[in-house]
């Protein structure tokens, strides 16, 4: 059964499917605006056959305040902090890392063996960082 994974932050909504062995097979970024029905545009674009669906995992600052249409599938809501450690390490290959998720905002987690820590960050992010330049000194790149 393939895995649906969700990440509703502040301004985006980051969709993901894999298959068993983690595999990417689908993904997709969809303005917040789209929350409540983002898993509809993700199935439909994707023509995804929603019995080949096991689990949807949603993390990400909107998680747990959504009005998500979760079509009955069984859910498991996954710490942001979590999923940035597991994520990171995963996507380097390390097992000891500082990994930096640079978004909206700004998180800095240290993993060490499968435990992590988040050490701080800030609400100034890529996206926010960009606008601001770019209202600034009319750079948007």
């Amino acid at each position: 059964m393939n895995i649906i994974g969700i990440d509703i932050g502040t301004t985006l909504v980051k969709i993901i499917e894999t298959n068993e062995n983690l595999e990417i097979l689908n993904k997709m970024t969809i303005d917040k605006t789209y929350t409540k029905n983002c898993l509809d545009i993700f199935i439909e674009k994707f023509n995804i056959d929603i019995k080949n669906i096991g689990k949807l995992v949603l993390t990400g600052i909107g998680a747990n305040k959504t009005n998500l249409d979760t079509k009955s599938i069984p859910k498991i809501m996954v710490d942001e902090m979590e999923a940035i450690a597991i994520g990171g390490t995963m996507l380097s290959g390390k097992e000891n890392a500082l990994i930096v998720s640079v978004g909206t905002g700004t998180a800095f987690v240290k993993v060490r063996k499968k435990e992590y820590i988040h050490l701080g960050g800030t609400g100034i992010g890529g996206g926010s960082f960009i606008k601001l330049c770019n209202a600034i000194i009319h750079i948007d790149d």
